[in-house]
């Protein structure tokens, strides 16, 4: 009896944590962001309204899961880059200061700019969730599509690229016929 109130009680917990932050959904505006990066300056969305989508992928350190994509969405950079396309990752998980996010970039060869979001505010006005979790942006910040990389951590499991896809329709002038997936990966560690 005791286990069964126990168990109820953690879940309705859980289910109220993981509600607990509204999520953006396409069509929706992200606020814009005045964030530190690991090249010394803060950034904002803002300075990307020149471009014709901002990828925003939220990222972790110590997660597996969006450690297994840092390969994936560096090819997707390279692929999507020279058509004017911005990538920015964001660490909003409580153990990460700027340096270590600045140091793992630089041993990842990470090419694309990295926020550091002390105090998880723009994963909570966002409502990411999980690390990897991603939010395409046309200038505007208007959302297009927000979701998962593809849908699986082994690469060689893969079967539906979404990112790329979304991407490429966004390029195309077509709207995201996926506009959202279901992300997975580990949950952001709130400092809250």
């Amino acid at each position: 009896m005791m286990k069964n109130w126990l168990l109820k009680t953690l879940l309705a917990l859980m289910f109220i944590s993981l509600g607990a932050f509204a999520q953006l959904t396409p069509g929706q505006t992200a606020p814009d962001v005045n964030l530190p990066g690991n090249d010394g300056k803060n950034h904002s969305f803002g300075e990307f309204s020149g471009k014709k989508a901002i990828v925003v992928i939220f990222m972790s350190i110590d997660c597996p899961v969006s450690n297994a994509y840092v390969e994936r969405i560096a090819a997707l950079f390279d692929e999507f880059s020279g058509k004017n396309v911005e990538f920015v990752g964001v660490f909003s998980n409580r153990r990460e200061d700027l340096p270590a996010v600045t140091q793992y970039a630089a041993e990842k060869g990470i090419k694309y700019t990295v926020l550091r979001d002390e105090d998880n505010k723009v994963a909570d006005e966002f409502g990411a969730q999980f690390t990897p979790e991603v939010y395409v942006l046309n200038p505007q910040r208007v959302i297009l599509y927000h979701g998962r990389i593809d849908d699986s951590q082994r690469e060689k499991h893969v079967r539906r690229k979404d990112l790329q896809e979304a991407l490429a329709e966004v390029l195309a002038g077509k709207p995201v016929s996926e506009a959202r997936t279901k992300s997975f990966g580990c949950s952001i560690k709130r400092s809250k």
